[in-house]
């Protein structure tokens, strides 16, 4: 029996990062399975929500921080210095991190280089938060033998090089590049019609409407705020007239009260904005759809622009976004230049309307034409290389 263990901070059902450490647990039941390896694969997290046991789980292990230790970047700390007692202790056969921890043995690089955004910041990178947060991608980011990671999973060009940059004792050698991940439902564009009219009918959407869509589980860094903004002087000025605006996620009732609040502000109606809260038919939604908007504050790759191209939807998001390459290989796509100014959003979501159409033309044909399971199964690739260091090489 071979022990792994994938690591995360905070594991709840919706988020971006949750999403790809359960596809690739996914990935590792169904390979062990299909190679007859006898594997245990464990969730192992410091804040459980809902106490969610995934489907590919065998066990979950939650590492509770003591309550006198109450800042983020202290439990973060904290945490660590369990995930290197685990290390010790050869508790687990391999362990698989979706955070900064050190002594991984793969390391998935879902964020952007924290090193890399304290250089534009220099006073908050003196902070506690700045400092545990730099000490732990320090860690990941260093040579195996200094408790770096074996592996590290990188997924973009981009973001790679920032990497090497800030940190040139890491090795090129522990970078692996990898592709985009969907789940099977994003590689079928059969049935794009049919979601498109049972989606929009479910709403009460009419045939002139446009549907516009922002998924995002933490509001504030992907920009939901910006997205209201942006709509009600569209509306104010009368380039958006007979539109219903979905915003899919939130971590909390709170968190969604407080941005119906800011949508009122901003002149729209409650009828056109609609806060679905977390959503397991995100296929469904995009089909009803006419664009994504994603003016996000940070985001290095950004998968649900891949979801949205993948659906036939055209999308503005942040020029920051990792994904972007893939909206301008398919001409979808128009990107809010940084750093982020209000009026040039505003011109980018004016242009996006104008030219939405062929925007929309241009994603559909991306869809049907060059979404296929070879360019978009990260998650199989991870657990090949994952299971592939379980077995020993045969001596010479």
């Amino acid at each position: 029996m071979k022990k792994i263990a994938l690591i995360i901070f905070d594991y709840f059902e919706y988020g971006g990062v949750q999403k790809d450490l359960n596809a690739l647990g996914g990935s590792l039941r169904q390979l062990a399975a299909e190679r007859k390896m006898d594997v245990e694969l464990t969730l192992l997290c410091m804040h459980n929500r809902d106490n969610t046991i995934p489907a590919w789980c065998d066990h979950v292990k939650t590492l509770t921080p003591p309550w006198y230790i109450c800042s983020n970047c202290r439990r973060a700390k904290w945490f660590d210095r369990q995930v290197e007692r685990l290390k010790q202790e050869q508790y687990f056969d391999l362990l698989v991190g979706f955070n900064r921890v050190g002594n991984l043995d793969f390391y998935f690089a879902g964020d952007d280089c924290v090193k890399a955004r304290y250089e534009k910041r220099p006073l908050a990178a003196l902070t506690s938060r700045g400092r545990i947060f730099m000490e732990l991608e320090r860690r990941v980011f260093s040579p195996p033998e200094q408790a770096g990671a074996g592996k590290i999973f990188t997924i973009t060009r981009n973001q790679q090089q920032e990497f090497l940059r800030c940190y040139p004792e890491c090795k090129i050698e522990q970078m692996v590049m990898m592709p985009p991940n969907l789940s099977a439902a994003f590689l079928d564009f059969g049935n794009y019609e049919e979601l498109r009219r049972t989606t929009r009918e479910s709403f009460n959407i009419s045939g002139n409407e446009t549907v516009i869509i922002q998924i995002a589980a933490a509001f504030h860094t992907k920009g939901v705020d910006r997205s209201l903004q942006l709509l009600g002087k569209a509306k104010s000025s009368g380039e958006l007239e007979k539109f219903k605006f979905l915003v899919v996620g939130g971590t909390s009732l709170r968190v969604i009260n407080a941005m119906k609040a800011r949508a009122a502000g901003a002149g729209l109606e409650e009828d056109e904005v609609i806060f679905t809260g977390p959503r397991q038919d995100v296929r469904a939604l995009l089909c009803g759809a006419d664009l994504m908007i994603h003016p996000a504050r940070a985001e290095a790759t950004g998968g649900v622009l891949i979801e949205a191209l993948s659906s036939g939807v055209p999308a503005l998001s942040s020029e920051i976004c990792g994904y972007n390459c893939f909206l301008e290989n398919a001409g979808a796509g128009v990107f809010i230049p940084e750093p982020f100014d209000a009026e040039e959003a505003q011109e980018c979501l004016t242009d996006t309307l104008r030219r939405l159409p062929q925007l929309q033309t241009a994603a559909i044909n991306y869809a049907r034409t060059c979404i296929t399971p070879e360019k978009f199964q990260r998650s199989l690739l991870e657990a090949e290389m994952i299971l592939d260091a379980l077995t020993p090489i045969p001596q010479a």
